[in-house]
């Protein structure tokens, strides 16, 4: 009597089917995933930009000026938000101060993000146009 040997191991359209399904998979997650982290970029802007205008309305209270409120005698002034995911510029004056997020990888939609000493938040994508309903 011969003894049939079983073969171990994959065939090839086993193998071809999971690399279709992990292609598959990869296709629907990795677009969500990039969406995501633009997201928490974008609350990385508001959130630098609502604290850098606190600390200008705190300095305006106690000197009665926005000029120098980050220690550039010029008024101006640029730093990184919180995650490093924006550049954040400070202009200001002796009755005003204009605070500007601008994206430091790519963000398509809400390419800046801008706060003034009103209160008023405006944000534009790549091409100028007005996202601030998205992004704010």
């Amino acid at each position: 009597m011969e003894e049939c040997q079983k073969e171990k191991g994959f065939t090839l359209i086993e193998l071809m089917i999971v690399i279709a399904i992990i292609g598959i998979l990869s296709a629907i997650a990795l677009p969500q995933y990039n969406n995501h982290v633009l997201r928490a970029g974008r609350s990385d802007a508001r959130t630098s930009l609502m604290e850098a205008a606190q600390q200008a309305e705190r300095f305006f209270v106690r000197n009665n000026t926005y000029v120098n409120a980050f220690g550039s005698n010029e008024g101006d002034n640029t730093f990184p938000s919180a995650e490093g995911r924006y550049e954040i510029v400070y202009a200001g004056t002796a009755t005003g101060f204009t605070l500007t997020a601008t994206s430091q990888r790519n963000d398509p939609l809400c390419h800046t993000m801008v706060v003034n000493h009103l209160g008023q938040r405006t944000a534009k994508n790549k091409d100028s146009s007005d996202t601030t309903d998205v992004c704010w």
